[in-house]
């Protein structure tokens, strides 16, 4: 459900340097978003929704995530 990441008329959309390049996805998958998380030195507190949950098929998630000790 990718909105409002449309190139402005006659631009290009920025490269992706991410774990998304070269796949033509907009979304990290949900293990690439914890992994990323992780990377950053976070510890992931809440993930929504759960997989197997109706909405989990839009491919947009909410994480909660803090400073691991």
């Amino acid at each position: 459900m990718p909105f409002l990441l449309s190139a402005r008329p006659g631009g290009s959309r920025p490269e992706r340097r991410d774990g998304r390049a070269g796949t033509g996805r907009t979304y990290l998958t949900r293990r690439e978003s914890l992994a990323a998380v992780r990377t950053a030195g976070l510890a992931p507190l809440l993930d929504l929704p759960h997989p197997d949950h109706p909405p989990a098929a839009f491919s947009q998630r909410l994480f909660v995530a803090a400073r691991e000790p």
